[in-house]
């Protein structure tokens, strides 16, 4: 339940040997964050998020969505499927994601792009399909690949 409350999940992985230590001879002195200005201010931040919220999603795309979200409700992997805070935040995140794009307009592509970030954790695997090796991001990415755009 937690888990549903951060908006998305991203795995960055670990940097090779090499890079690490690249990561401790750069940070022996002091941390860069430390010395970092800001680059906006609250208000700006706010704008934006206003600005992302009016860009369109088509009834079709929002069903989509849905069927998504619903998706994982049902699968035979999931023992406890994402919320209703999923399908909204798949859409928050489609819409963040064209407006990054420069488009006023969410396109199918968008939401499948940030599926897996913003579902797979949301996802309560059941035991025994975790012993087998099945993830939250195999699921979404099946559901992707399964659920028609219906355009």
């Amino acid at each position: 339940a937690q888990l549903d409350r951060f908006f998305l999940k991203v795995s960055l992985g670990y940097p090779t040997a090499d890079e690490e230590n690249i990561i401790l001879d750069t940070l022996r002195g002091s941390h860069p964050i430390d010395h970092l200005d800001a680059c906006t201010d609250p208000e700006t931040v706010v704008q934006f998020q206003h600005k992302m919220r009016d860009i369109h999603v088509s009834d079709v795309l929002r069903d989509y969505i849905v069927r998504l979200t619903q998706g994982t409700r049902g699968h035979s992997s999931v023992q406890l499927g994402a919320s209703p805070r999923g399908s909204l935040a798949l859409y928050r995140a489609a819409q963040a994601l064209a407006g990054l794009a420069g488009r006023d307009y969410v396109e199918p592509d968008d939401i499948q792009e940030v599926a897996v970030p913003v579902l797979a954790h949301r996802l309560m695997l059941r035991p025994e399909q975790e012993l087998r090796g099945t993830t939250g991001q195999r699921v979404i990415e099946e559901l992707v690949q399964q659920v028609p755009v219906d355009l």
